[in-house]
């Protein structure tokens, strides 16, 4: 395609924060696209009846992702630039890494997609952004590091370099979508490049087991959320994402199969393992519960009937 239409295309769309493509992967027939949907309505205080909805039109906000001017000037770049190329390898990377899993045909050299899959999926997300609310002026030095580097690498002077860093500093603290500038920023930094959490988190990843739960009865199905994945520490505690005194991470791959990365028994070894599991009913729902909780608006499953059940059993 084009890439001066695939430019225009985004900016007149819905930007998807998380990908169709994975949503098609709990719709009953893919190609289709239409899933169920519930959303909680706090003044009523229950679920809303679930819905048909097609793919295009869950999971999306009208510019989620076009990053303010100041940086998409200082980058020579257009405003849509992550939008466009922000994750291109994820619609592959999907769709190669489902038909793995149906046919049980996983390996050591897709842990290394998995874990990117999971840190992107849960840093591109509504909820990781709302994490920045009151905390930009903390989460701005890291960033700002890396900025410089960047321009010391190039050449540039260290005084002009912090000179316009405390430009930036202040137009972001003083700009009322600061959430929304930061984190588009740290967005881009990973386009670009690595940020040094997401490296970190990243290291740790991949020493990681893995656990693949299987649903095998024809009548029950992962739920999942417009905000994909948890994580869950030492203490027995869920977070939308921690890798701090972390236990294991959940990421639900399709309808019938969730991807677990779970800190290993013995640390030493460097053969990690990957362990298929017919996941029991009571592991099953305690999964798709805590994904519901991690929610920011609505849950999803292919199946209405499944739907109406869980959500009545939420209350």
């Amino acid at each position: 395609m084009n890439i001066i239409f695939r430019l225009l295309l985004s900016l007149m769309q819905s930007q998807h924060y998380v990908p169709q493509i994975y949503l098609r992967n709990f719709c009953a027939i893919p190609q289709e696209g239409f899933l169920y949907a519930s959303r909680f309505i706090d003044q009523a205080e229950k679920w809303t009846t679930p819905r048909s909805y097609h793919v295009s039109n869950v999971c999306c906000a009208e510019d989620f992702y076009n990053i303010d001017q100041d940086t998409a000037a200082t980058n020579g770049i257009q405003e849509n630039y992550i939008e466009v190329f922000g994750f291109q390898y994820e619609r592959f990377f999907i769709s190669e890494i489902t038909q793995k899993l149906i046919n049980r045909k996983i390996d050591r050299e897709d842990i290394y997609k998995f874990c990117r899959f999971h840190l992107s999926m849960k840093h591109r997300n509504p909820k990781f952004r709302e994490g920045y609310i009151g905390k930009i002026e903390e989460n701005l030095p890291s960033s700002e590091e890396a900025i410089r580097e960047k321009f010391l690498s190039l050449g540039y002077p260290l005084e002009k370099i912090n000179s316009a860093i405390e430009l930036s500093r202040k137009k972001i603290l003083s700009d009322p979508d600061k959430e929304k500038t930061h984190h588009n920023r740290i967005l881009l930094e990973n386009t670009q490049g690595v940020t040094p959490s997401v490296l970190a988190a990243f290291n740790k990843l991949i020493q990681y087991d893995i656990i693949i739960y299987e649903i095998t009865a024809p009548d029950k199905f992962f739920i999942i959320t417009d905000n994909p994945g948890y994580s869950v520490d030492l203490k027995g505690e869920t977070y939308n994402v921690k890798f701090q005194d972390d236990y294991y991470h959940v990421m639900p791959m399709t309808s019938k199969i969730s991807v677990i990365f779970h800190k290993p028994e013995n640390e030493k070894g460097t053969l990690k393992n990957i362990k298929w599991v017919t996941i029991s009913d009571k592991v099953l729902d305690t999964l798709n519960l805590n994904s519901a909780i991690f929610r920011n608006d609505f849950i999803y499953c292919e199946n209405q009937s499944y739907l109406k059940d869980f959500i009545n059993r939420l209350g």
